[in-house]
């Protein structure tokens, strides 16, 4: 049967294959899944941050003073926004970051905020007595190095 200038030719080794096999990862190391690139790559990422950050001190308004926000958001709707559109922000494509420098500032500010986080945990763990205050030390330590830690991080690229 003459199936024309379609008919298939068996492939020899000498012979480059007809279909290149994609890896997985693109040319930057990033998997090569995008669904959102440029403008509207960064769009998803601003907007993650954003509602990131606003849930997080909607809820730590609500840890100190109940029912300061619960009265008029329910925070677990916007936790799904912020869970669904992190989801979009990892399958987003953005041009890689350059690295700043460390200032000395952002060390003041990790400290402030490991003693902030220190406060509030004991604030929160008072009913323990004796444990709160261990609970409290450790948590504020592992703020405080775990900051440093990414602080000094280097770009491994």
């Amino acid at each position: 049967m003459n199936l024309g200038s379609h008919s298939r030719r068996p492939i020899s080794s000498d012979h480059p294959p007809q279909f290149e096999q994609r890896s997985a990862l693109s040319d930057n190391g990033k998997s090569g899944f995008r669904i959102f690139r440029g403008h509207n790559a960064e769009l998803v990422n601003h907007l993650f941050q954003t509602l990131l950050v606003t849930y997080l001190i909607l809820l730590l308004l609500e840890q100190l003073w109940d029912g300061v926000v619960s009265v008029y958001l329910n925070l677990n709707w916007l936790l799904i926004a912020v869970i669904v559109i992190g989801v979009l922000d990892v399958f987003s494509d953005r041009p890689p970051r350059r690295q700043e420098h460390v200032k000395s500032w952002d060390y003041v500010f990790v400290v402030v905020l490991g003693v902030l986080g220190f406060l509030i945990i004991k604030y929160k763990t008072a009913d323990l007595e004796w444990l709160s205050w261990v609970i409290s030390l450790i948590a504020g330590a592992l703020i405080i190095l775990l900051s440093f830690l990414v602080l000094e991080e280097k770009d491994e690229d």
